[in-house]
């Protein structure tokens, strides 16, 4: 199934997409700037260079999960489902939280068959606009009984030969402004694999508000010029508000700020 790009993007928009085969890329996008839609055009575009592509998406809750997939369906783009983060045989993309690849990575580990259903979600992608089937209750890995923050702890601790953390060739952080310490272990140990996948990172370092939540302004700070992006378009306020969050931005974040 061909993977459809359509659409009219801005011109930051398709700088970014036109980048697509950088090893990696840090996106500053503020609030209304496209910034979901630039992370579907940039798998689709992916994907559409590179069929054989498995592109693992992180995000940080069921929503924006829920929300990226339904994108990806429209454009057709092929879904690989959390029950097959370990199987290296699926092309695709998966977008799953941080806790639900650590869910599911325990999974692997400890399932005598690791791709059987005793912890999976759906068998296969559904159709384009089709809905998944119901989802069953599962019994947890194991370490997720002391919680998501542990579980995800003592995943990142058995990553290596963990099939689950190898196998991609793309590895994309959305809001990487809430990564914090367990987060930015599981990023560390899928990119410790021997081929390290390229690295798309999209967020808005300046709404950095949660405790210990620093990785994404380090990493951008630290970046090379021509590994940086910024959307400054803003698609959805009035030009009140525009010019209202320029000024507060101007103000508080002059090294972030770019109109």
């Amino acid at each position: 199934m061909a993977v459809s790009e359509n659409f009219e993007y801005d011109e930051d928009q398709q700088a970014v997409l036109d980048s697509w085969a950088a090893p990696e890329l840090y996106l500053h996008a503020g609030p209304g700037s496209g910034k979901t839609t630039t992370v579907v055009g940039m798998a689709a575009r992916v994907l559409s260079e590179l069929p054989e592509a498995r592109i693992l998406v992180l995000v940080f809750n069921r929503k924006a999960e829920e929300v990226l997939q339904s994108r990806l369906r429209q454009k057709g783009a092929p879904l690989i489902y959390k029950k097959f983060v370990g199987d290296h045989e699926k092309r695709g993309v998966c977008v799953v939280t941080f806790d639900k690849f650590a869910y599911h990575a325990g999974a692997v580990l400890e399932a005598g068959d690791p791709f059987d259903n005793i912890y999976g979600d759906e068998l296969d992608p559904p159709l384009i606009g089709a809905e998944p089937p119901p989802k069953e209750s599962k019994p947890k890995p194991k370490a997720f009984h002391g919680g998501h923050r542990l579980g995800m702890s003592q995943s990142v601790a058995a990553a290596v030969g963990n099939p689950a953390y190898g196998g991609w060739t793309h590895l994309f952080l959305d809001e990487a402004q809430d990564i914090r310490a367990e987060h930015e272990a599981v990023v560390n140990a899928v990119l410790s694999e021997s081929v390290a996948p390229m690295l798309f990172v999209a967020g808005d370092p300046r709404q950095e508000i949660q405790e210990g939540a620093t990785w994404f302004s380090r990493r951008y700070a630290a970046a090379a010029l021509e590994c940086r992006r910024t959307l400054k378009y803003n698609h959805r306020s009035a030009p009140e508000i525009v010019a209202a969050l320029n000024a507060c931005s101007r103000a508080w974040f002059p090294t972030l700020h770019v109109d």
